[in-house]
């Protein structure tokens, strides 16, 4: 952090810290850096990274809490109460980010992701939709169909995150199809075509995807 000091927007400082199945009172993954450092590792890195960077947004990242499903929900919480004691404790974070690995075959993010982000809002923190990428492995029909059901998702998921004033940044994880994370054996389709999740197509020419995604800045960009 020190080196690029005053060059970097923002940093995921720690990342993935939680879950809940792990059993712990506070929520927290049972790591190497809780088992070496203790609960304390998550303010000794923000300290550490504000005294390297004073200028870049310092972020926790977390997965698996866009949804209202019991699960999610839970996480979703631990996560919130995480930050609470952060903040209690005057750790300097500005941001949560949310990594968004979407599912177009599933229900949407809904209220629940809304109010975390308005809670968030009232703390003074930013949010960052981070990671995002939107599985079609059960979408059924040709690729255009694939295309047709992960571009809405981008257009309605980003228009409902970008309609919250304190969510400042969108990043997909990866850019062009080609090299996604979701050509691995785990998340292949029935019938055996890739998965098309990105912006851009495996020959990096702009998918529907791509279109959504800018349909859903510019609707912010207009309300603004």
């Amino acid at each position: 952090a020190g080196r690029y000091r005053g060059r970097i927007h923002s940093w995921d400082v720690v990342n993935e810290a939680i879950d809940p199945k792990d059993g712990r009172p506070d929520g927290l993954r049972r790591s190497p850096w809780l088992e070496l450092v203790g609960p304390g590792y998550i303010e000794l890195a923000f300290r550490t990274a504000r005294n390297a960077d004073k200028t870049a947004l310092l972020t926790y990242n977390d997965y698996g809490i866009e949804l209202d499903t019991p699960e999610q929900t839970d996480k979703r919480a631990a996560v919130m109460a995480l930050v609470r004691r952060m903040k209690a404790h005057h750790v300097p974070i500005d941001a949560v980010g949310v990594q968004s690995h979407l599912d177009a075959s599933t229900a949407l993010p809904g209220a629940g992701l809304q109010q975390f982000v308005r809670e968030l809002a009232g703390m003074g923190l930013q949010v960052f939709v981070t990671e995002m990428d939107v599985s079609d492995k059960n979408v059924p029909g040709s690729g255009a169909e694939q295309d047709a059901a992960v571009a809405r998702v981008y257009r309605e998921y980003l228009k409902m995150m970008l309609a919250e004033p304190n969510v400042k940044a969108a990043l997909t994880w990866g850019i062009t199809d080609r090299y996604t994370w979701l050509h691995g054996p785990k998340y292949c389709r029935a019938d055996g075509q890739p998965q098309r999740p990105l912006p851009f197509d495996a020959e990096y020419r702009p998918a529907p995807a791509f279109f959504a995604e800018r349909d859903a800045i510019d609707s912010r960009t207009a309300r603004e």
